[in-house]
């Protein structure tokens, strides 16, 4: 699942970079943003349920979060879905500040996090 989502922000990043429909400056941003809001979502969860967060790695297929303390499986399962709720939540904000601003790169970012989502 990770794979999916690196390829797919990498390959959005390139079609990008060819297309030309976001200014180069905007790139960044533009992916990174979905990113820090989808793996925000885990990280919120975790802390609600008063777990640690021990150790945060960019790893070549995504970011890994480590965590101490016992989790039930009904809390693992609502830290997983955190991830991509956030990111949804990301995409509806990121993609109406895009349209009335006119910021043509945070249009892009709302569907690259849905695509992560």
């Amino acid at each position: 699942m990770k794979w999916k989502n690196a390829f797919a922000a990498a390959l959005a990043a390139v079609l990008i970079i060819v297309s030309g429909k976001v200014p180069t400056p905007g790139i960044l941003p533009a992916v990174l943003l979905p990113v820090a809001a989808h793996e925000a979502g885990h990280i919120l969860v975790l802390k609600l349920y008063g777990l640690k967060i021990t150790k945060l790695s960019l790893e070549p297929v995504g970011i890994s979060v480590k965590y101490t303390g016992i989790v039930s499986l009904r809390r693992e399962i609502m830290a997983a879905l955190a991830g991509p709720v956030s990111g949804i939540l990301y995409s509806l904000s990121a993609e109406m500040i895009g349209k009335n601003t006119g910021i043509i790169w945070l249009a892009f970012s709302a569907n690259l996090s849905l695509v992560l989502s």
